[in-house]
C-alpha cells in the first residue's frame, strides 16, 4: 500500500513525499541522535528531514559532532544550521546534509576560509562520504 500520507517541505520550498513504506523504513533505521549536540550547536529549520537523512546515513553524525570544532578553527564564533539538500529532478535522490555557516565576513575571506576548511578537513577526514555531507557558507 503507497498511499501518500504526509508531505514534508524541503529547502528552497520543494515538497517531498513520503508513503507509508518510507515511513516504515524510517521508523525501523531511527538512530539515537546525541540531541543536545545537535540542538545546542545548530540551528534546523526542518529536524525531521535531518534526522530521517540521518537515520539513513548514520556514518555522517561523527561528521556533525566534529564539525563545530572544526569551523571554528576558522571562523569566530560561527552560527550554524543544518538543511539537507534534494534534487528534485533526480529519481530517489538521497540528498545531502549541509551544514551552513552564518558569517558576517567578507565574501573573498568567508571563501578563503571554507577553500582551507576543505582542504585541510572535509577532503581528509570525510573523504567518501562528500557526496552526503558537505559545509558551506550563509552570507544572509
Amino acid at each position: 500500500m503507497n498511499q501518500i500520507i504526509n508531505k514534508q517541505r524541503a529547502p528552497r520550498n520543494r515538497t517531498i513525499t513520503l508513503s507509508d513504506a518510507d515511513i516504515l523504513r524510517f521508523k525501523g533505521r531511527l538512530i539515537k541522535l546525541d540531541k543536545p549536540v545537535l540542538l545546542s550547536e545548530y540551528k534546523c529549520s526542518n529536524q525531521f528531514m535531518v534526522e530521517s537523512f540521518l537515520a539513513s546515513n548514520p556514518s555522517i553524525e561523527k561528521y556533525l559532532k566534529e564539525a563545530p570544532s572544526q569551523i571554528k578553527k576558522y571562523f569566530k564564533n560561527p552560527k550554524l544550521s543544518l538543511a539537507v539538500s534534494i534534487d528534485p529532478e533526480v529519481d530517489d535522490d538521497p540528498g545531502i546534509l549541509f551544514v551552513n555557516i552564518a558569517t558576517s565576513e567578507s565574501i573573498k575571506t568567508a571563501w578563503s576560509k571554507l577553500n582551507d576548511l576543505t582542504r585541510e578537513w572535509i577532503v581528509p577526514v570525510v573523504g567518501r562520504d562528500a557526496s552526503k555531507f558537505n559545509v558551506d557558507i550563509d552570507f544572509s
